[in-house]
């Protein structure tokens, strides 16, 4: 009994919420508000319900996490990455 994701298109999603939590000190309960206002989707999410990013998604965390140190609102951000 295999591990069933539900993947974008094209794209290998690895890493559980748990662990970007750990590797960018950001709380589980930010990156689903960030999932929530569409600033930051999972790559993946299984059948479960749980949260999967890949490392495109964790690069797109680590730029958030910048133009939030340098001031910048969420709306500005999401704004700045759709471009």
């Amino acid at each position: 009994m295999g591990l069933h994701l539900y993947l974008k298109e094209g794209v290998a999603a690895t890493i559980p919420i748990q662990d970007v939590t750990k590797q960018t000190g950001v709380t589980v309960r930010t990156l689903r508000y960030y999932d929530q206002i569409g600033l930051l989707k999972p790559s993946a999410k299984t059948p479960g319900g749980h949260r999967i990013y890949s490392n495109d998604d964790l690069m797109r965390m680590k730029h958030i996490q910048f133009l939030k140190q340098m001031g910048f609102s969420l709306q500005e951000i999401d704004e700045m990455l759709a471009i």
